[in-house]
């Protein structure tokens, strides 16, 4: 009975962590993100794409001045197909947007904590590194500066390594249900984010080949392993597939902005602090 009661007090206190670093999602009606505006009018235009009976998602029938765009088969379609999940219960593409914020920092925290839980038995390690993923200013950066979907990929990264971590602890039907399991969200990682995806999947492979040596498992696990490992590129590759070949019909490849002309030089950042400095 103290051992629920504790447990239910560290759920109480992880929600109730997440409540605070996330309160400024919902404290105003929308906020200016890097990327933010371009996410509304994608999310309006997937409500419509849905509701015509597309799937998967491929083609955005209302951007480019109604002329069209292939956004969803080249740009981390997780956080569209969650809007389309969510919008059906808030009726509103902003709210949807806020929910799938709040959500990411929810779902990694918990997930975090269970995986560090499940890794040391030890629950002031998990509380402890469950707040710090947390409270990674990076993730704040991604939701509240850039709005970049990326934040989803770093809410699933702590779910897959969960059910890894409980792959390697179990035997029989539940190390093949965990290792399906874990498969599964290493899809859904892969069309989080396509940069973030790109070095957060060796790092789990890097993971699992540590674990595997520590645990010295039979070949008969090591194949399983390897193959749930592999097979989430495979769920995946109805949007990784396309993404790759299907560049060649597209400009994506071409760098049409000059980074050097958003960068002052050196001499402008002279001018800049001289000016300062008779001036104020």
């Amino acid at each position: 009975m103290k051992k629920k009661f504790i447990q239910i007090l560290i759920f109480a206190l992880l929600v109730g962590a997440v409540i605070w670093a996330g309160k400024g999602i919902f404290k105003y009606n929308v906020f200016s993100t890097h990327d933010g505006d371009h996410h509304i009018a994608r999310i309006f235009d997937v409500i419509q794409t849905a509701k015509e009976g597309q799937f998967p998602l491929r083609w955005a029938g209302s951007l480019n001045y109604f002329c069209g765009a292939p956004i969803y088969n080249f740009f981390y379609p997780l956080i569209y197909y969650l809007s389309v999940a969510v919008y059906p219960f808030t009726k509103d593409v902003i709210f949807t947007l806020k929910i799938i914020n709040f959500l990411s920092l929810l779902l990694g925290t918990l997930f975090f904590y269970f995986w560090i839980k499940e890794e040391t038995n030890k629950e002031l390690a998990a509380i402890g590194g469950a707040l710090t993923y947390l409270y990674a200013p990076y993730r704040f950066s991604l939701i509240f500066v850039r709005g970049s979907p990326e934040y989803l990929a770093y809410a699933v990264l702590p779910i897959v390594l969960f059910f890894y971590a409980l792959c390697f602890n179990s035997n029989g039907k539940r190390f093949m249900v965990y290792a399906f399991l874990a498969s599964l969200m290493g899809a859904v990682l892969t069309i989080s984010h396509n940069f973030a995806a790109m070095f957060l999947m060796p790092i789990i492979l890097v993971y699992l080949i540590i674990k595997l040596r520590l645990h010295k498992f039979n070949l008969q696990k090591v194949i399983w392993i390897a193959f749930s490992f592999l097979a989430s590129f495979g769920m995946g590759s109805f949007f990784i597939g396309p993404a790759l070949t299907e560049q060649k019909f597209t400009q994506i490849g071409l760098n049409f902005i000059q980074w050097r002309e958003h960068f002052p030089t050196f001499g402008q950042l002279l001018i800049f602090c001289m000016s300062g400095l008779l001036f104020y």
